[in-house]
This record gives structure tokens, C-alpha cells and sequence, in this order.
């Protein structure tokens, strides 16, 4: 049953209003000042928190009907996130675990952050810090408890380097997640121990990495290929969706420290038709995906026949 127009009309008047909040005076841009003044009202509480969140929501909708680019949208909730993510890091855990470092990993690590993706954190740990693992616990899980509050839903892992270590070498879903890592917040030398581990050549060497993903390619691929997945493609994993962009971008980082699109151009590896190319085909895609979680509000990949009129 459809809302009343009335509620329709209300609910439209209250997402402008949000979005004005947070939104520069032409409309087509956040307003980085704003987003973050909301975030910094610790005497509104948690209201504070939720209300930039709901704004953010609020403009993005309106900055994707406006004609914005998938790349802007991805970037900016990113680094809205990141702020989110930091300020309430503050007003919980920081003062009781100042030697635990924060990173993004995954599509939130690569900056493309999709209005319903997993948001998804490495807490970073010092070694040797048996002694200190119940602040330990009770200050990850009240920040973790804050994010939910707020409206953030977040999957964590907590390793130390030497964790991060072994579990790349055992597993090249987690050695692909941490090789794309982003710091956040924390000491930054700690991070940067991690990252030298992880990306070791004898982690995952490149033509071990390459024929792995080929695989986990070709595996992909097959779970995908059938009439279903051909009339209603997944936009994400489907033969030559979001995925195998990826894991482009992901062989190309192992070889060559390639990480961004531009760079295979600039190895001579693609020519400069082939890369503009290669970037309007993400860009589509992005923008269907995009489109998908926006309408659905949830974490909707596949273009389903009712979403393809």
C-alpha cells in the first residue's frame, strides 16, 4: 500500500531540508565545513551523529539526481565516513587505546564507498599487550556500540602485524584486503609496519597472486553464467561487472604498485582510448550500482527486470 501524497510530500520537505544542511548553496556539492560542524556538536549527543549521517543520505540522493558523477558521490561518502568514523574513535576508545591504529580496507579502503556497502575496518593492535585486553575490548566494542548508535554498520577484524602476517599468507582474500588498506587514524608508523608485511614479495608473489585470482575469476564467472544471471546481471560480480575491474586494478598493484586506473596508460600497458574507455565503463557501473542501493535501500547488486524499465 502507497503512502498517502501528503506523507510523500512531507517526506520530500524534510530530505531537502537535510540536505540543505550539509550541502553548499547551489546544491551540487557538500559542504565539508557543515558536514563537519554537525559532527563536532558533542552536545547533541548521538542526535548530532545521526543527523549528519541522515543528511549525508539526504544530499547524496539529491547530488545523484542532480547528474553527479559516481566518482564524486563514492569519494565523498568516503571521507564522510572517515569523519564519522574518527569522531566517535574520539569519544570513546581513543583515550584508553592510543597505541591502536584504525584502517579502512576494502571498497571502503579504495575510496568507492556505495550508500549500502559494508563499511569495513582493521583495528590495528601494538604487540605485546596481553596485560591491557580487557580496555582493549571494552574500548573497541563501545566504539563499535557508537557507530551502530549512530547508524553505521561495520565489520571489523582486530589483528597485530604479525597476525595481519600470517593470515595474508594463508588466505589471499584477507592478503587483497589488507594490500588495499587506508589509514585512518593512529600512529602511523605501526601502520606502515603493517603494510611492509603484507605487501612482502614473498606474500603472495605476482605469479602466484595472478594465477590465484584467475581462478577466483574464473570461479566467479561460472557462478554467474547462467540465464538468470544473463537476463538480471549482477552489476558486481557478474562477467564483466565491478569485480573484474578489480581484480584488474588488484594484479595490476601486486606487479607493478599500480594504484589508480591512469597508471596502466602510463606503463604503456592500455592506450589512452582504451583507458578512457576502460573509466566510462566504471563509471557506469558505478552509477547503476549506485542507483540500485538508492532506490532499494539496501545492498541491492543485481538489475532486477523491475529495475531495468
Amino acid at each position: 500500500m502507497s503512502p498517502p501524497p501528503t506523507a510523500v510530500l512531507d517526506q520530500a520537505a524534510k530530505d531537502r531540508e537535510l540536505a540543505e544542511a550539509v550541502l553548499q548553496g547551489h546544491g551540487r556539492s557538500l559542504d565539508w565545513d557543515r558536514f563537519e560542524s554537525l559532527l563536532a556538536d558533542r552536545a547533541s549527543g548521538l542526535g548530532g551523529l545521526r543527523k549528519a549521517l541522515a543528511s549525508l543520505e539526504a544530499a547524496q540522493r539529491q547530488m545523484f539526481n542532480a547528474g553527479a558523477s559516481a566518482e564524486t558521490l563514492l569519494g565523498d561518502r568516503a571521507r564522510a565516513t572517515d569523519l564519522l568514523i574518527t569522531e566517535c574513535w574520539r569519544r570513546t576508545a581513543a583515550g584508553q587505546l592510543p597505541g591502536v591504529v584504525l584502517a579502512a580496507v576494502g571498497g571502503y579502503g579504495r575510496g568507492e564507498l556505495h550508500p549500502c556497502s559494508d563499511v569495513d575496518l582493521l583495528v590495528l593492535l601494538p604487540e605485546a599487550q596481553e596485560t591491557a585486553d580487557a580496555d582493549r575490548r571494552d574500548g573497541v566494542s563501545s566504539f563499535l556500540a557508537l557507530l551502530w548508535d549512530a547508524g553505521i554498520e561495520v565489520r571489523h577484524s582486530a589483528r597485530t602485524v604479525a597476525e595481519c602476517d600470517a593470515d595474508a599468507r594463508a588466505d589471499l582474500t584477507v592478503a587483497t584486503t589488507l594490500m588495499e588498506s587506508r589509514w585512518l587514524l593512529g600512529p602511523a608508523r605501526l601502520f606502515a609496519r603493517m603494510q611492509a608485511a603484507v605487501n612482502a614479495d614473498d606474500v603472495w608473489p605476482p605469479r602466484a597472486f595472478l594465477s590465484a585470482k584467475l581462478k577466483e575469476q574464473q570461479a566467479r564467472h561460472h557462478r554467474y553464467d547462467d540465464t538468470a544471471y544473463n537476463l538480471e546481471p549482477d552489476v558486481k560480480g557478474s562477467p564483466g561487472g565491478l569485480r573484474d575491474l578489480q581484480t584488474v586494478g588488484w594484479i595490476a598493484r601486486r606487479y607493478l604498485g599500480i594504484t589508480r586506473p591512469e597508471q596502466l596508460a602510463e606503463h604503456g600497458l592500455i592506450s589512452g582510448a582504451e583507458l578512457r574507455q576502460l573509466l566510462q565503463g566504471r563509471e557506469f557501473l558505478w552509477l547503476v550500482r549506485l542507483g540500485l542501493h538508492l532506490l532499494t535501500g539496501r545492498r541491492e547488486d543485481r538489475l532486477l527486470f523491475d529495475h531495468q524499465s
